[in-house]
């Protein structure tokens, strides 16, 4: 975790790193995690982070254009966003 918010800091080093840290935290938790435990786990976020109200989903341009011509040629079908989210 440390090192994607780190890598995120290196690329943008204006933002602000609370909002680096958070968001580092939900992406690489979220897809671990099922359902039910998803509202637990952002309220969570919310009261380590109580500044950060909207924090920005990280855009991963090349790797979402890429994901339904990929699943496409596997017979997958994506026809969802957080099909594409649980993938990232």
């Amino acid at each position: 975790m440390l090192r994607t918010a780190g890598g995120q800091k290196r690329e943008d080093l204006k933002a602000d790193e609370e909002m680096l840290m958070m968001r580092s935290l939900r992406d690489m938790n979220l897809s671990k995690l099922v359902a039910d435990d998803i509202p637990l786990f952002n309220g969570l976020l919310t009261d380590i982070f109580p500044k950060q109200t909207s924090v920005p989903k990280k855009i991963y341009k090349e790797i979402e254009d890429r994901i339904p011509e990929v699943t496409k040629s596997l017979n997958y079908v994506c026809t969802s966003k957080g099909f594409i989210l649980k993938i990232i």
